[in-house]
């Protein structure tokens, strides 16, 4: 599927988001993200559990006519069948989640799993991604990261501004997380942003990748 073709499926409002933005414009769209690491009782890092809330103007041009039952809030079958398409679409595009170990590019497993609520005025999607291989937390962590960004940068996804935006859970003592703010794509034209992000491919770093924050594991 096309970068253009994956947006289509993953954001629902485009059209009406097009309409507000110059074409050219990225991004478009925001999403407060976290990150929870999973360790296992193995001390291996084996998953990870992202979360994206999305901006508030694409939320409610996202789930227009949801309402059914007229109570407020988005009904349940249309809130999944809109993750259950999401989670599929975006499997080849590594679910906007870069795990590696040193430069190798960490494969995710099967039986990825998601969720869209509503809270507050916002959509959230929720996934739950198991690593296909687990890593040795302790032994590794020099050289376990994760970033969370869309290639095309359509969609900006930063941590949401809190202390437990990543996380570690069932980590060792002494174990944490860092973050690393991004430097940004350095020496970079307009255009040749413009030509990146148009026809980036699945597995590709795209335009995104500069812009993505890193998060880091540190054990003393």
């Amino acid at each position: 599927m096309s970068a253009r073709g994956l947006i289509g499926v993953i954001l629902v409002g485009l059209c009406l988001i097009g309409k507000s933005a110059p074409a050219g414009a990225h991004p478009h769209v925001w999403i407060d993200a976290t990150a929870e690491l999973s360790v296992n009782k193995k001390g291996q890092w084996d998953g990870v559990t992202i979360t994206w809330t999305f901006d508030e103007f694409y939320s409610q041009a996202s789930v227009e006519g949801f309402d059914g039952d007229g109570d407020g809030f988005p009904d349940k079958a249309p809130m999944d069948a809109m993750i259950g398409e999401a989670v599929e679409n975006l499997r080849e595009w590594i679910y906007f989640t870069d795990a590696r170990l040193g430069d190798t590019r960490l494969a995710w497993g099967e039986g990825a799993k998601g969720t869209a609520s509503w809270v507050d005025e916002r959509l959230v999607y929720r996934f739950v991604l198991p690593l296909a291989t687990p890593v040795d937390l302790v032994a590794q962590a020099k050289e376990i990261s994760l970033r969370l960004y869309d290639p095309t940068f359509y969609i900006s996804i930063l941590l949401a501004e809190t202390p437990d935006a990543a996380s570690l859970k069932g980590a060792p003592p002494g174990c944490q997380v860092t973050v690393f703010e991004p430097e940004g794509a350095r020496d970079m034209t307009f255009d040749d942003a413009m030509a990146i992000s148009e026809d980036v491919q699945p597995g590709e770093e795209g335009l995104g990748f500069p812009y993505a924050q890193r998060i880091g594991v540190r054990c003393e």
